[in-house]
């Protein structure tokens, strides 16, 4: 957790977006208040759920690939990390490999 919190402190800010909101966001996070996608709709769904709340909290695009797996519910964890990891490291490469 202690590694996550610092993660989040070094996270950059947004355009438009002043340092304050930002600030008071990661010190509120918490990875429950992730909206878990269940398969029940459409992955590319799912990313604009989660591209929208990286955003919103200030969470750069370089740390997306460490929240994730946190944004799924268990059964679709325990997929994503069956992966190769390798294929998995940036948010390109994981949009690419669920997508396709």
């Amino acid at each position: 957790m202690r590694k996550l919190m610092t993660v989040m402190m070094n996270v950059r800010t947004r355009i438009g977006i002043d340092q304050e909101r930002c600030d008071s966001f990661k010190r509120n996070l918490h990875v429950n208040d992730l909206y878990k996608y269940d398969g029940k709709e459409k992955p590319e769904n799912h990313f604009r759920i989660f591209k929208a709340q990286m955003n919103f909290l200030c969470i750069d695009i370089d740390f997306w690939p460490m929240f994730f797996p946190m944004s799924l519910k268990v059964k679709h964890q325990v997929w994503f990390y069956s992966l190769n990891p390798t294929r998995t490291q940036t948010w390109d490469q994981i949009t690419k490999e669920l997508i396709s």
